[in-house]
């Protein structure tokens, strides 16, 4: 039995891109709560498991607050802000620091990280082990970009799996000096030396399905786009 904790975090009933701004839209009410749903289903089937989970909803407040409230059920904390964080970096800081008291009070073998918009599928669902040792992400960004400077994988970075040894990584989203979550692994790895990484497929995916076919999840409100655009045949870390 392990006992984890999700974060999910980001802004409900968002209509538009990376850079829209539109929240609260009668237009992907239905999208929304199938995302939701499918969040639902990973939690129950962990618990199913035998595991204990706890769940915190970090988002802007809109007209629906309620609906997620149905959806997502009793859960240990919801925070529905009054405006948009400064950037989603700083919003996963300030939203980890509101719940810091849940880790003062549970033991947790893992934290989970991800964006609300965030329609699960089965494969990712099925793929989740509360057993995994290593940091994990969806997978590598890209193949065409997907090295940083330093040599180091970028990642997809709507999903985060820290295990029990790496719960320190939650203090560090507020650091300075990386460009985006995608540059992640170089703070990281700096912050401890003995990081241990790895991806839920070896495929390379962008992050932005409105961009390129990501077999793990599709991002509500926004097109999905159906071509795989890096070659399906590259594999990480063997094409790395």
């Amino acid at each position: 039995m392990k006992k984890g904790l999700f974060l999910i975090r980001g802004e409900s009933f968002r209509e538009g891109g990376q850079f829209s701004r539109i929240i609260g839209s009668r237009n992907f009410i239905n999208d929304q709560i199938e995302a939701a749903n499918t969040h639902k289903k990973l939690f129950s089937k962990l618990q199913l498991e035998g595991n204990v989970i706890h769940v915190a909803l970090d988002t802007v407040s809109t007209n629906y607050d309620k609906l997620l409230m149905d959806v997502y059920g009793d859960i240990q904390s919801y925070n529905f802000k009054s405006q948009h964080d400064l950037s989603q970096y700083y919003g996963v800081q300030k939203a980890l620091d509101n719940i810091e008291y849940l880790f003062k009070q549970n033991d947790y073998d893992f934290l989970v990280i991800s964006r609300n918009d965030l329609f699960l599928r089965d494969e990712f669902i099925n793929l989740f082990n509360v057993n995994d040792e290593v940091v994990k992400f969806p997978c590598v960004c890209w193949y065409e970009n997907r090295k940083l400077d330093s040599g180091l994988p970028r990642v997809v970075d709507t999903f985060f799996y820290i295990p029990k040894q790496f719960l320190g990584l939650r203090k560090t989203f507020r650091v300075q000096g990386y460009k985006d979550g995608h540059d992640l692994l170089d703070l990281w790895v700096k912050s401890y030396s003995n990081l241990v990484y790895g991806f839920y497929i070896n495929t390379y995916h962008d992050s932005n399905t409105i961009h390129d076919w990501n077999p793990l999840y599709k991002m509500i409100g926004r097109p999905e786009c159906l071509e795989m655009k890096s070659d399906s045949k590259l594999t990480y870390p063997e094409d790395f």
